[in-house]
């Protein structure tokens, strides 16, 4: 007896599996380290792919597209951990990190260059650790290499100082790299990055890559190349939302368990999408939406 049809959703569904792998390099079925495109190459297949979503639109103005951005235009309650907009979150910041550590030393004194340069050159793959380097872990490294307390990456102490940071290094191209040693975070982050999850059958690319630009409920789609750009966003309320907040959020839309902020899983994700934002210009510090 003959297969019944496929259903016009069953088709489009297996039509868009099909663009996404083929897209980020991957195949239905499995293949040889070898024969595996090079993060490059990735970013290269991306963008034109995205061009075609996004005709006559410079790429420094994709993040724009998805429709994130928007004016703070009421006042927010001031409370110990929040601001009352971004000039408050970027002066609380700036304190926290001009602050001197219990060892006489400021954070600084960690890191070398200038203050402008320093968010555009994370995260980072130390191949010495064998994991990437989020900005954050290296300024909790500093901090207790300098007899402070750790301090949790997804709070507000810590994103202020890294919007504080972000905000220093506005208008600066990040700049992030997969070195040999780094390989097997970014396949790792890759692999989670486009594999379809949960009950809606969701991947991370599903919204960022084959529906970038168009809207969710009341936000837009950012796409995959320069959404690492404009990270934290200042929530309703004062408090901050980092990038690993946001993928955590998704992991919840998609109805699959997140893992920590801070996890090797979120790290080598972020790394993941600031290296497909590389060569883009840090955005301002915004309010979410």
């Amino acid at each position: 007896m003959p297969s019944s049809p496929m259903s016009s959703s069953s088709r489009l569904a297996a039509r868009l599996r099909t663009v996404l792998l083929v897209l980020l390099g991957l195949s239905l079925a499995p293949l040889a380290v070898a024969q595996l495109p090079t993060p490059e190459q990735d970013r290269a297949a991306l963008t034109q792919f995205l061009t075609k979503r996004f005709p006559g639109v410079p790429v420094a103005d994709w993040p724009q597209e998805g429709a994130l951005l928007a004016p703070i235009t009421t006042a927010i309650p001031l409370s110990a951990s929040s601001a009352t907009n971004v000039a408050d979150v970027i002066a609380i910041g700036r304190k926290r990190w001009e602050r001197a550590l219990p060892s006489g030393r400021r954070l600084a004194s960690c890191f070398a260059g200038h203050i402008r340069s320093l968010a555009a050159s994370y995260p980072q793959f130390d191949a010495t650790a064998g994991r990437v380097v989020t900005l954050e872990s290296a300024i909790n490294h500093c901090l207790t290499a300098n007899g402070d307390r750790l301090l949790d990456p997804s709070l507000f102490e810590m994103q202020a100082m890294v919007a504080y940071l972000r905000s220093a290094g506005q208008g600066q191209r990040l700049s992030v790299s997969v070195p040999p040693a780094g390989l097997p975070a970014y396949a790792s982050a890759k692999d989670r990055y486009t594999a379809r999850r949960g009950p809606h059958n969701f991947a991370c690319a599903s919204c960022h890559v084959q529906h970038a630009g168009a809207v969710m409920g009341n936000e837009g789609l950012s796409p995959l190349i320069g959404h690492a750009l404009s990270w934290p966003r200042v929530e309703p309320g004062g408090s901050l939302r980092s990038l690993q907040l946001q993928f955590a959020r998704c992991f919840e839309r998609m109805g699959v368990v997140s893992p920590q902020v801070g996890a090797d899983l979120m790290d080598e994700l972020e790394y993941f999408v600031s290296f497909h934002s590389s060569g883009q210009r840090i955005g301002e510090v915004v309010p979410a939406r």
